[in-house]
């Protein structure tokens, strides 16, 4: 998983990068998916993917202030790998206002 790192603040469509190293002739597939329980459950954002790419994903399908992991999990059918990302991602509605300091001459 290139994209994200984990950390972040999301708002709105944002893009998840993932890259493979694949061989064996075998046609791989990519899914990519997303936790709000800590990866005890996932639900699934896209499939059938190129193994190696990068995705635009509209985060309005998560609640407001979710803490999301993102995962891409490739497999051809008899290999398979996984990455996660270590942080999770925190998906707001809204970008957060921004506080300027008040200036009194």
């Amino acid at each position: 998983l290139l994209e994200p790192h984990g950390g972040e603040h999301w708002t709105g469509e944002q893009r998840i990068a993932w890259h493979t190293a694949h061989g064996g002739g075998r046609t791989a597939k990519a899914m990519l998916q997303y936790s709000l329980d800590c990866g005890r459950t996932w639900q699934t954002i896209a499939h059938d993917l190129a193994p190696c790419g990068s995705y635009r994903w509209t985060t309005t399908t998560v609640p407001d202030g979710s803490d999301v992991l993102l995962r891409a999990y490739v497999s051809d059918g008899q290999q398979s790998g996984v990455a996660m990302t270590p942080l999770p991602v925190r998906v707001r509605r809204k970008a957060p206002p921004v506080e300027l300091p008040s200036y009194r001459p």
